[in-house]
């Protein structure tokens, strides 16, 4: 609680393969946005003290590029980052592996200072 996380769902499944979430639908459900998964780029696991995650994250695109902010100002419960500001962040320690993983391994991403 009180840590900041990326939107996307979450599903606790026995069997990480056979595991089905609509990101779109989950991003537009948590943030109001209309997206487009674009791209898959990386799959972590991280073993907390009861429990292990596996997070997969993907690279999305506004479906209306204008939209940068929900059609309902009250369904907002996030914001863009640079990486600067996630790395200022209390994020769990799963999520911080995948942004160091975005950092270290696609630093062109936020070259154009793209947000997350």
């Amino acid at each position: 609680g009180g840590l900041w996380d990326f939107p996307g769902g979450e599903a606790i499944v026995e069997d990480v393969e056979k595991e089905e979430l609509d990101l779109v639908a989950e991003v537009r459900g948590e943030t109001g946005l209309a997206v487009i998964e674009e791209k898959f780029l990386v799959q972590v696991s991280h073993q907390y003290t009861h429990h292990k995650v596996t997070l997969r994250s993907s690279l999305c695109g506004l479906e209306n590029e204008r939209q940068r902010i929900p059609e309902n100002e009250t369904d907002i419960r996030g914001r863009w980052l640079t990486p600067r500001e996630m790395d200022s962040l209390a994020c769990p320690s799963g999520v911080r592996k995948v942004i160091e993983y975005l950092k270290t391994e696609r630093p062109g991403m936020f070259s154009n200072n793209y947000a997350c």
